[in-house]
């Protein structure tokens, strides 16, 4: 992967200095020779820096987390969704979220609901996946991984009847397989697959996805 993520870098170098060659050689101010330069030199470190950024991502999902690797990853615009096939509770799901930099994905929007529902479909069509909605702190008052108050965005998907904090005990919330992966709430120490979130995805009434 380094050597792939060194030759993209090497082939953006090329076709800079190309670039520069097929320029006006008869440009002699040294103020705009040094913009040029100067102008290069940013170019080639802003490459460099999203080179490493590969390289550390790639390196991270092949490492994995104590164990743990995705089976299927998307990304819809700059935000990276993770798709876990592991049985685990709600707690243990936002730790491994954690440990490769991200947390449980929110689904703000229904753009990035109709993308993440078609990773997990893909994933495992039968299983119930954790996403980042609870009501830990207050009851009934459901928020998003990053603290941001569902009923500000304007966007809900719940199961016909949810939630519906069945037996006093259900605070996180799933992709609930049984009802066409639509929300629900379940009881926190349940073990689901679970779906975790790289970057800051959309904001509650800003672009969609």
């Amino acid at each position: 992967m380094r050597t792939m993520s060194w030759t993209l870098l090497l082939l953006a170098v090329l076709a800079c200095t190309a670039a520069e060659d097929i320029g006006d050689t008869d440009v002699n101010n040294a103020d705009a020779m040094e913009d040029a330069s100067s102008g290069k030199l940013s170019l080639l470190e802003r490459l460099t820096e999203m080179v490493d950024d590969i390289d550390e991502m790639s390196e991270k999902y092949r490492r994995g987390y104590k164990g743990y690797h995705p089976s299927f990853r998307g990304v819809l615009r700059g935000t990276k969704y993770l798709v876990f096939k592991y049985e685990r509770n709600y707690d243990t799901a936002k730790e491994v979220c954690h440990g490769f930099g991200g947390i449980l994905a929110d689904l703000k929007t229904e753009a990035v609901h109709n993308f993440v529902e078609g990773l997990v479909r893909k994933a495992d069509p039968k299983k119930s996946y954790w996403i980042g909605l609870n009501d830990m702190a207050t009851e009934d008052a459901f928020v998003w991984s990053d603290g941001t108050p569902v009923n500000t965005c304007g966007y809900t998907n719940w199961a016909p009847g949810q939630p519906d904090n069945f037996f006093w005990s259900q605070d996180c919330g799933r992709l609930w397989d049984f009802a066409n992966f639509k929300w629900d709430d379940e009881n926190c120490a349940s073990k689901h697959h679970f779906v975790c979130q790289i970057g800051p995805g959309p904001r509650c009434g800003g672009m969609d996805g």
